[in-house]
């Protein structure tokens, strides 16, 4: 059941206006104008289903219990529509394949897969051996071409945010249930200011800091990072 939505956006991103226009501050915003936190910051920890923890959120900076590297940060990008949202530069590559060259994306905690523009999507699938992609459907895989899964790596501000095979698919419900990946399409070319969404199969393995006061984003590894649950 869901009991609601906290919308954690930059202000601005939101479609909510007073009636003067103005954009309605975020939760992160109020918190820091009545100085209930001293910096406008959202530290964001999910864990695995499978593991069995409790991520969290935490509210005017990031819990270094959890992270096990330093916060490496980068700036907001620039291209529209990123911009206005939780948006990074970056690019993709699997083994020596780039599957995703750089451009523009967004973090994205509303949504529990990784999106990709669905030339990128099917340059994925064929080097690993899939060589039909149906957008209507999950991408399922067999047992050996799981087997022979590569890390799919993530390169943000130099750093490389790799994923390993458990974090490339969703979890399996049963021994016997398919595996499919927890990578999916935009539904849209590359090029358009969008490009990806980094959800949950992200999100479980990297800590990501969102800072409003210097406009970046940061990310840590975790002791889930390398986790073969998820």
């Amino acid at each position: 059941a869901t009991d609601g939505i906290l919308g954690l956006s930059l202000t601005g991103a939101a479609s909510a206006r007073d009636p003067e226009g103005n954009p309605i501050p975020t939760v992160v915003d109020n918190l820091y104008n009545q100085r209930i936190i001293t910096s406008a910051v959202l530290g964001v920890y999910c864990v695995p289903k499978n593991r069995g923890g409790i991520g969290h959120l935490a509210f005017g900076n990031y819990i270094n219990d959890v992270i096990t590297s330093q916060v490496n940060y980068v700036p907001i990008t620039r291209p529209s529509p990123s911009r206005n949202f939780w948006g990074i530069d970056a690019h993709l590559t699997y083994g020596s394949s780039t599957i995703l060259g750089p451009t523009s994306g967004t973090i994205d905690s509303g949504t529990n897969v990784i999106r990709l523009p669905h030339d990128a999507l099917v340059a994925y699938c064929e080097v690993i051996g899939v060589n039909r992609v149906d957008l209507t459907k999950w991408i399922t895989i067999t047992q050996t071409q799981y087997n022979n899964l590569q890390a799919l790596s993530i390169i943000v501000g130099g750093q490389s945010y790799d994923l390993n095979p458990n974090a490339q698919i969703r979890p399996c419900i049963r021994p016997s249930s398919p595996i499919t990946f927890a990578i999916g399409s935009t539904g849209k070319p590359p090029g358009l200011g969008d490009d990806f969404s980094l959800g949950h199969p992200f999100i479980q393995r990297y800590y990501v800091v969102l800072n409003t006061t210097s406009a970046q984003v940061g990310f840590a590894r975790t002791h889930y990072t390398n986790s073969q649950s998820n």
